[in-house]
């Protein structure tokens, strides 16, 4: 699944309780700008965000959208989780 930040967040945000929805949006869109240059970084942190607030998703990727001015992130699944025994 890709997600446009800017015009597509409900698809994220509808995972939290209203009342929680402005805090991660702050979170999501302040805290992750730190990160912007470095991608792996920038994942990881995504990553973190999203298990903090318990939204079931999985950031497995993310591009810059020069025409939308804003990040694309891509979701699937959390393959670090399979046994490789």
């Amino acid at each position: 699944m890709q997600v446009n930040e800017l015009t597509e967040i409900d698809l994220i945000i509808c995972h939290l309780a209203e009342e929680d929805q402005e805090n991660f949006c702050i979170a999501w869109y302040f805290g992750l700008d730190e990160y912007k240059e470095n991608e792996d970084a920038l994942l990881i942190m995504a990553n973190a965000t999203l298990n903090h607030w318990e939204v079931p998703l999985y950031a497995v990727g993310v591009i810059w959208s020069s025409e939308h001015d804003c990040f694309i992130w891509i979701f699937g699944d959390n393959t670090s989780l399979n046994d490789t025994n």
